[in-house]
């Protein structure tokens, strides 16, 4: 899930990066690329906090 988001973030600086390039607006996927990446922090710090659910709590 974590590999998808960030590849999704790439794919969003490389539109807006082409985008720059060739002169027209880049600033919809350059504003959409900040909140992929608060995801995937979100995520992971879900991920870090949450306990193992293989391992019993008491």
């Amino acid at each position: 899930m974590k590999l998808a988001l960030f590849g999704g973030a790439g794919l969003l600086a490389l539109a807006a990066r082409s985008r720059l390039l060739s002169g027209a607006d880049a600033r919809p996927p350059a504003r959409v690329e900040p909140a992929v990446l608060a995801v995937i922090v979100a995520l992971s710090a879900l991920l870090t906090v949450a306990p193992d659910p293989r391992r019993p709590l008491f």
